[in-house]
């Protein structure tokens, strides 16, 4: 097996590896909460499939082409290879940017963990306003600054609706 051929295995391997490590890491950090004053609010679960769907489609091409470009396959060039391995890649990319986000709430007290950033902690009763957009989404304003947009479709976001409710924000 030639060096350039062995170098294409270990990114497929290594991808595979980061996905399954990223995964290790998200199921760890799960907690257990789901009452009406602590749960967590997160991207839907059918966001995080359809792109790690994506990232094993993208692997499963990478494989598909390598075997054919190792075979001397003429029509088979290593930019399909890199096709492959870039599709998966923003499929893995996303996937961990969807897992990683998520926000907290314990008691009115709200604590968002974002992918690039650092974690911030605010009180229902600090926000100035909460708007309702045109498609649902909610956008949370404190100090005159947008903090949040939030939309619908996240998962617990008809507990946090409740609770904006209750502390008079809505």
């Amino acid at each position: 097996m030639s060096a350039e051929l062995i170098r294409y295995v270990g990114l497929g391997i290594t991808m595979l590896i980061v996905n399954i490590m990223v995964e290790r890491l998200h199921r760890q950090g799960n907690v257990g909460v789901g009452t009406d004053t602590c749960y967590v609010v997160e991207a839907p679960g059918l966001l995080k499939s359809v792109y790690m769907t994506m990232f094993l489609f993208g692997l499963f091409l990478y494989f598909f082409f390598l075997f054919h470009y190792s075979q001397g396959n003429p029509t088979v060039s290593k930019g399909h290879l890199w096709f492959a391995l870039i599709f998966a890649g923003i499929g893995l990319m996303v996937r961990i940017a969807a897992g990683s986000w998520k926000m907290t709430v314990q008691d009115g007290t709200m604590t968002i963990y974002r992918l690039f950033g650092r974690t911030r902690t605010i009180s229902v009763a600090e926000l100035d306003e909460v708007e309702v957009g045109s498609k649902g989404q909610l956008v949370l304003r404190s100090g005159g600054k947008k903090i949040l947009t939030l939309d619908p479709a996240m998962v617990n976001s008809g507990r946090l609706v409740a609770t904006l409710q209750e502390y008079g924000k809505l």
